[in-house]
């Protein structure tokens, strides 16, 4: 958990979920900022599997971490985003779009995508490769 909202205050919320072969602990130094300047708690559970997101109880895992953080700080229920970058990015989309939404966002993000590149022939690898 990365806290940026004012104390006692109900808390926007962003769950962020990482991507495969990453872990939680890798994004905290990377959405810090943005957290700052949002004034909101970040979330970062940690997959269950090494592949990422998506693989056993991690709908689970997600709703056991919003609920923790409810018991420790008052959470704004009408902003709770999620997010995720790459299969974390994913998944996020799955959860939000699968079923009658409890996120009142939903973002991804990913690197260049290689192949759209190579279509368009713009990446620095030949067509005939």
């Amino acid at each position: 958990i990365y806290d940026a909202a004012s104390p006692g205050d109900p808390a926007p919320v962003v769950v962020f979920l990482h991507g495969s072969g990453t872990e939680a602990s890798l994004w905290h130094p990377i959405l810090e900022g943005a957290a700052e300047e949002a004034g909101a708690v970040v979330l970062l559970p940690q997959a269950l599997s090494s592949i990422g997101m998506g693989v056993g109880a991690d709908e689970e895992t997600i709703a056991e971490a919003l609920d923790l953080l409810r018991n420790e700080r008052p959470v704004d229920e009408e902003r709770i985003a999620i997010s995720g970058h790459s299969a974390g990015g994913a998944y996020a989309l799955v959860l939000a779009y699968s079923s009658v939404s409890r996120f009142s966002a939903v973002f991804t993000m990913k690197r260049r995508n290689r192949t759209m590149s190579w279509l368009s022939g713009t990446a620095p690898m030949a067509r005939n490769s």
